[in-house]
């Protein structure tokens, strides 16, 4: 975009329409998109914008971008871990679920064997009572 801006101001200046460089500068913030708003925002309030030239702009605007890059790629990196994540959890669950079902099947297995061992017992102190 700053190179498109750039090639029209040098058109014009060959045409004969000279802008000085603080009007550049002006349009140039004007015309930038919604999502360098706040570095616009910023550049208005901290500094002179009759002083400041054309190329400072560029180089504040172009490093603004490729922190925007940059910040981006670490949002998809971490919602790809989070996913990542959230699926180990339910794996780990589940096997502790699976581990727990075993358990639960061995407890359940010796009680039984426990009550018929018991009620085997009991069976036979009625029969000798009986006899």
């Amino acid at each position: 975009m700053l190179d498109r801006f750039t090639n029209l101001t040098n058109k014009l200046s060959q045409l004969g329409k000279a802008i000085p460089e603080h009007e550049i500068v002006k349009r140039l913030l004007r015309s930038l998109p919604k999502n360098c708003k706040p570095k616009v925002t910023a550049i208005l309030e901290a500094k002179d914008l009759n002083v400041i030239t054309l190329d400072e702009i560029c180089g504040s605007l172009l490093t603004h971008e490729l922190e925007l890059k940059e910040k981006e790629e670490e949002d998809k990196r971490e919602a790809k871990e989070n996913k990542k994540s959230i699926a180990l959890k339910a794996s780990i669950l589940e096997e502790e679920l699976n581990s727990l079902s075993c358990d639960d099947d061995e407890e359940l297995a010796m009680v039984a064997k426990r009550f018929r061992k018991l009620m085997g017992q009991r069976n036979r102190r009625l029969a000798r009572k009986k006899a």
